[in-house]
């Protein structure tokens, strides 16, 4: 069963296709209970696929799927996968699924085209504190994505009677409660990258792109929490830095391994 990881793989990017498309249309048209119910059981079969993907390629690996552009993206986004499923449905938040689960399924598309071969880990690579690194880094860009898509979601006036979201203030608490923990776990990552940096290279800092760029991400959402408390920055202006801020984060995971040089393994 181990070698059929890459069906499991590409089912879950049909289901998660396929939810995203009848979560729309029950949006649509909000009175058509079996869009609403599709969207939901396409939804938990895809992470539920996605799941077991991510637990076989790991077995066959013998180590945590962080390592590689097309592990590290499946595990941010099995990652966001479990905080909508779990954390966003609990708090009414159903609506949010307008955009995670396209975003899910666009860039596991993307991750299509990324190298799959499951390689021998690189000796700077084989310390525990890679893995806190790597695994809290992702998880806090998961936070910083749901985040973001609630505060872009709730962005124009209607959108509370149009998307059927709770009232402004538990959408606020819910944002600031994402990007709060995405921001803690952000922070230990960075702490945690210098730990593994000085490891692999007698050095906390190595003046890569990402880690510049990292440093960026860290400074945009300490403005985020500064200008909440002590400007009382709240409503639009908030919701604007948040979906700002994923932006930035993305920008950081994907753009920078794409466009520029790094010696940085993600």
């Amino acid at each position: 069963m181990l070698q059929y990881w890459s069906l499991f793989f590409r089912l879950s990017l049909l289901f998660y296709g396929l939810a995203a498309l009848l979560e729309w249309l029950f949006r649509l048209r909000p009175n058509c209970r079996g869009w609403r119910y599709g969207a939901s059981g396409c939804g938990w079969l895809a992470f539920g696929l996605h799941s077991v993907f991510l637990l076989l390629r790991g077995i066959l690996a013998g180590r945590a799927p962080l390592s590689g552009l097309f592990s590290s993206l499946n595990f941010f986004l099995w990652c966001l996968g479990l905080f909508y499923f779990t954390y966003a449905l609990r708090r009414g938040l159903r609506a949010l699924g307008v955009i995670v689960l396209p975003l899910i399924f666009a860039l596991l598309f993307f991750a299509c085209a990324a190298d799959k071969k499951i390689t021998p880990l690189l000796p700077a690579l084989k310390t525990i504190w890679f893995e806190i690194h790597v695994s809290s880094a992702f998880i806090s860009y998961a936070l910083f994505a749901l985040g973001g898509a609630a505060a872009l979601l709730s962005l124009p006036d209607k959108a509370p009677e149009r998307f059927g979201l709770p009232a402004a203030e538990v959408v606020d608490d819910f944002i600031y409660r994402a990007l709060a923990w995405g921001f803690l776990l952000f922070s230990l990552s960075m702490v945690s990258g210098g730990v593994w940096a000085y490891l692999a290279w007698s050095d906390y800092w190595v003046w890569t792109p990402k880690e510049l760029w990292s440093i960026v991400i860290w400074v945009f959402y300490s403005t985020y929490f500064h200008a909440r408390f002590t400007r009382n920055w709240q409503g639009k202006r908030a919701k604007l830095l948040a979906a700002l801020g994923f932006g930035i984060v993305l920008f950081t995971y994907l753009g920078i391994g794409l466009l520029m040089k790094s010696s940085h393994p993600l």
